[in-house]
């Protein structure tokens, strides 16, 4: 779904058939469309959306998918794990401790501009 809905199957699921037919059913263009037609920001992510029917007369949404064509993925963050793992380690000890947050993301902020840094 272009503008915000990502269908991911994780290398550790089980059922990864499974998986796949049901994100084949969701993406697909009638369920992906009725999916996505009472949320103005998302579209279903294929080419030439805009000319589908259930979106005729809308403008945003014509201009919001040829945004998305001209779109580019960035480029990947090799350290964006190391910060989920560490900033989960760090609200949970704050929620279970009662610690401060504020100086505790103050040094995690430092931490993990310190690993930008390294990456740049």
């Amino acid at each position: 779904m272009a503008g915000g809905q990502m269908l991911v199957i994780f290398r550790q699921s089980r059922n990864h058939e499974e998986a796949k037919r049901l994100l084949d059913f969701l993406a697909s263009r009638p369920v992906a469309t009725r999916l996505t037609l009472p949320i103005r920001s998302v579209l279903p992510a294929f080419r030439g959306v805009e000319e589908f029917p259930e979106f005729s007369g809308e403008p945003a949404r014509v201009f919001h998918a040829r945004m998305i064509e001209r779109a580019m993925a960035p480029d990947a963050v090799p350290y964006w794990e190391e910060i989920r793992r560490d900033l989960v380690t760090l609200l949970d000890t704050a929620l279970l401790t009662n610690a401060p947050l504020e100086a505790q993301l103050r040094q995690a902020n430092e931490h993990w501009s310190n690993l930008a840094e390294e990456y740049r």
